[in-house]
């Protein structure tokens, strides 16, 4: 009986060991393990609403920038897109801008990811939507993981604004202007080659 009891339990563990790293192997492969997302926050904004997402970040939504979405009641090649204009700011800082488009995800201070959702009403032939009347959906993620300042830069946040892990210290390679993440004590060695600034 003893024997039974054993071997059931180990056939349990193995396959339930096999299942875990199936599951794990298609989740690395998938867009949102590589950035290790926390929970994601949505919130509704109207047109020049602010709101604070986070403890620390305000977000506006400002100006609806274009309109080509295919009418509701009618029949269209291509069903178009909006494009919206996002105000955020963060701390005491001045806002900045962002545009963004259906399904967009841009990051946003190297922590965040801020996504368009939707937004309404959406156009009919015999109605003619004013800038007030549009509200938009919109969603905000947190990263667990700092990308790195390469991949901080190349998505559209300026050199001034990367964060750096903890205990690292930004630097600007010389040759290329491109920014990098170093200890302390390598930041002063690669200024005083000539490497960085």
């Amino acid at each position: 009986m003893k024997l039974l009891i054993f071997t059931v339990l180990a056939l349990f563990v193995m396959f339930g060991a096999g299942s875990a790293s199936a599951q794990s192997a298609e989740m690395s492969g998938s867009d949102i393990s590589k950035y290790a997302y926390d929970a994601t926050s949505e919130f509704v904004l109207k047109l020049n609403q602010d709101v604070a997402v986070t403890d620390d970040i305000i977000m506006r939504f400002s100006n609806v920038t274009s309109d080509s979405r295919c009418p509701s009641d009618v029949t269209c090649i291509w069903q178009g897109e909006i494009r919206i204009q996002i105000d955020v700011k963060k701390g005491n800082t001045a806002f900045e801008s962002i545009v963004l488009g259906t399904d967009d995800e841009i990051p946003i201070f190297g922590k965040y990811f801020i996504k368009l959702l939707k937004v309404e009403p959406y156009p009919q032939s015999t109605h003619q939507i004013h800038q007030d009347e549009y509200v938009t959906t919109l969603a905000i993620t947190k990263i667990n993981k700092v990308l790195s300042p390469l991949q901080q830069f190349k998505s559209g946040i300026s050199i001034d604004k990367i964060q750096c892990k903890e205990s690292l210290q930004l630097v600007i390679r010389a040759s290329d202007d491109s920014p990098a993440c170093v200890k302390p004590e390598t930041k002063a060695k690669l200024i005083e080659r000539g490497w960085a600034y």
